[in-house]
């Protein structure tokens, strides 16, 4: 039997008959003063199936919010009269599956029959403890004589309890069909048809239960059958297929479901099985999800397991996500925050293939990847000046192997913005320290000006002694994205002494206002389900950085001067072992013995590696994936075999007299060619 079975044997014709001044004092709130009445028309209106019109069953429907399928059985409203207006208002209704009254309060409520416990004068009191005031008080009594709120509140509650009981013996009914599936082929039968088996279900309830259990029963064969043939066998993938489509429908359907948390978590289960790098992610949104609609006492360690497998299990696969899908990225350990489209967040454990500066990653910081470098990332706060001193190191690098002898940088005072900016500096350096950098733990905080400290850094001149022909370094990230540098080399190679250049910080940025202003507020978002009292945090992340453009002065060697070291100005695609590499340096592989070449450049000027070198020496190792470790054990092998070289003497003696040998051999060169001029052209003369 069918609730609209039940209801439609209700005689609500035979409690309200003859009743009419008890239902005026029911509905019209007999209890206001004589002043209320003059405002408001009290007189209500009932009307019981099957005499209800089709617009006051619309009427009654867009109230409460019911949808076509519920039959509407009993409707009292009153006309509502305010000054010269005149309102209907749809005052209690039963229907269904529902009992749905306006509280005194002001709300409008539905409330389930199967979830009511217990209907008293004043109030319905739910299952769960939950209560409901309601204007049923208002007929406790209407006089000494006439008494029906008991015989009233007896018929709902025995409605109460005969819809209770008929509902819990049709879902058993229904749940017994799928406790009888006992093989594949009948769950493949069932799944074929299960969209028309839930169309003939009678009631929303029961339809949600029985697709919670059938997608259940199919994820139980899924893992049965996989653990027997695998996932990737055909049937494995089917019945995962099958139990996926399901649970589509159902978070579809029941957005606010009473299972949604367990079928949150089997499609992420189903989704963490995929190779997709996609897939990967959407399972890790799916048991964050999953966490999110569980009560928090409730949340037990499988949920808490499966979060990071599934955490781990991406940030694997993190890189085979196209570079624009991955741009930005936050570290969040309790990942509570997966909503964003361009915000990628992950676990502190990360996988090694992805680098960031020293003492970095830390929690709740906004990550910019390199643009140039693809597993690298650096804090959004500080791109635009890290990369723009980035590109200007690798620029005199470059300067310097195309034969720089002098190099003068100055600023133009181009200056867009002279906003302050805050740096943090971390006590603890260490680049496995994991430190809230955003909650100032062991932070040191200063305000600088990022201009100043470009102007102090570049704000010079440099020489140097050149003694190779032109050539281009291994290593270089910008180069093969500038046309202005490339072109200046092969201006260069045709022999160019002096040259000016400009370079703006601006140039490094590559987001539009719109972006930015997307990004600002998915990290705002972010920041404030994490925390809302880091807004400000959040906020600063986008202050305006200042903006400088630079002046370049460079004067060139002449390249009869230069020596041809390898006659090679511009150095292969495939990196090739160097044949003066030391046995003792140990390299196994040729990106071991290019590394250490450029270790030695870094060496010749003054035998020491200062911060802008170390910055250079740190991307190439990251570009040839050499261990942080390997790479110290060459630097060091390479410092003590050429320390031996010298009969004991340092390194730096050692590199800078051979430097000057080479300066000294140059300038030999240049003082016989110089002579040799001359001569011929005393000879010309006399003649």
């Amino acid at each position: 039997m069918t609730n609209d079975d039940i209801l439609k044997e209700w005689l609500f014709y035979s409690l309200i008959e003859g009743r009419t001044g008890v239902l005026d004092y029911l509905f019209g709130g007999g209890y206001l003063s004589d002043i209320g009445r003059r405002l408001f028309d009290f007189h209500p209106h009932i009307y019981e199936y099957p005499k209800i019109s089709l617009d006051k069953q619309n009427q009654a429907r867009k109230f409460y919010n019911l949808n076509e399928n519920e039959v509407i059985y009993y409707v009292a409203y009153r006309d509502v009269r305010l000054e010269c207006k005149k309102l209907k208002y749809v005052y209690f209704v039963i229907s269904t599956h529902y009992i749905c009254f306006s509280t005194n309060d002001g709300r409008h409520l539905r409330v389930r029959w199967e979830d009511i416990d217990i209907v008293w004068s004043g109030r319905i009191q739910l299952v769960d403890g939950n209560t409901f005031w309601i204007p049923l008080a208002t007929i406790a009594r209407y006089d000494d004589d006439h008494d029906i709120s008991n015989s009233f509140i007896e018929n709902l509650n025995e409605l109460v309890e005969v819809i209770k009981e008929n509902s819990d013996e049709q879902k058993m009914q229904y749940l017994q069909t799928i406790r009888d599936i006992k093989s594949i082929e009948q769950m493949q039968s069932v799944y074929k048809q299960y969209e028309k088996i839930l169309s003939n279900l009678p009631n929303e309830e029961i339809k949600e239960l029985y697709l919670e259990a059938i997608i259940k029963r199919c994820f139980d064969f899924y893992e049965t059958e996989k653990n027997t043939s695998g996932h990737n066998s055909s049937t494995s993938k089917e019945l995962g297929e099958y139990a996926m489509n399901m649970c589509e429908t159902y978070l579809q359907r029941y957005s606010e479901g009473a299972h949604i948390a367990e079928i949150y978590f089997l499609k992420g289960m189903l989704l963490g099985e995929k190779s997709d790098v996609y897939d990967k992610y959407e399972s890790l949104r799916c048991i964050r999800a999953s966490m999110n609609h569980t009560e928090k006492s409730k949340i037990d360690h499988r949920l808490r397991n499966e979060l990071k497998n599934k955490a781990l299990s991406f940030a694997d696969s993190f890189l085979s996500m196209p570079s624009k899908k991955r741009q930005f990225l936050v570290i969040d350990d309790s990942l509570s925050y997966l909503e964003s489209n361009a915000i990628i967040v992950l676990p502190q454990e990360l996988p090694e293939t992805i680098h960031f500066p020293m003492g970095h990653p830390q929690e709740h910081v906004l990550y910019i990847k390199h643009p140039f470098i693809d597993d690298y990332y650096i804090p959004y706060e500080t791109s635009e000046f890290e990369l723009f001193k980035d590109k200007m190191d690798e620029l005199r690098r470059v300067l310097q192997a195309m034969g720089a002898t002098r190099i003068t940088i100055s600023d133009t005072k181009n200056l867009e913005n002279s906003t302050n900016r805050k740096s943090h500096t971390n006590i603890d350096t260490n680049i496995n320290a994991k430190i809230n950098s955003l909650k100032g733990n062991a932070d040191l905080t200063r305000d600088e000006s990022s201009y100043e400290s470009l102007l102090n850094e570049y704000g010079t001149e440099s020489t140097y002694g050149p003694t190779k022909k032109p050539y281009i370094p291994d290593g270089l990230v910008w180069y093969p994205n500038e046309s202005s540098w490339q072109r200046l080399f092969d201006e260069r190679k045709d022999g160019l002494l002096h040259h000016k250049l400009r370079i703006s910080s601006k140039s490094s940025s590559s987001l539009t206002k719109i972006q930015e202003q997307k990004l600002k507020a998915d990290f705002k978002a972010l920041i404030l389900h994490i925390d809302a009292s880091l807004e400000h945090e959040a906020t600063e992340t986008f202050e305006q950085n200042a903006s400088a453009t630079w002046e370049l002065e460079i004067d060139f060697a002449p390249l009869e001067q230069l020596i041809d070291d390898s006659g090679n100005e511009e150095k292969p695609s495939v990196t090739t072992i160097p044949e003066n590499t030391p046995s003792n340096n140990n390299c196994e592989t040729a990106d071991e013995a290019a590394y250490l070449e450029e270790v030695r450049f870094c060496l010749e000027d003054d035998g020491q590696i200062d911060e802008k070198e170390r910055r250079m020496l740190e991307r190439i190792r990251i570009k040839y994936n050499i261990d942080k470790s390997r790479a110290e054990e060459l630097e060091k092998n390479l410092i003590q075999g050429t320390a031996k070289i010298g009969s004991g003497e340092q390194l730096s003696r050692v590199s800078g007299r051979q430097k000057l040998t080479k300066k000294a051999n140059a300038l030999l060169e240049n003082v016989a060619n110089q002579l040799e001029k001359h001569i011929k052209k005393q000879k010309s003369k006399n003649k």
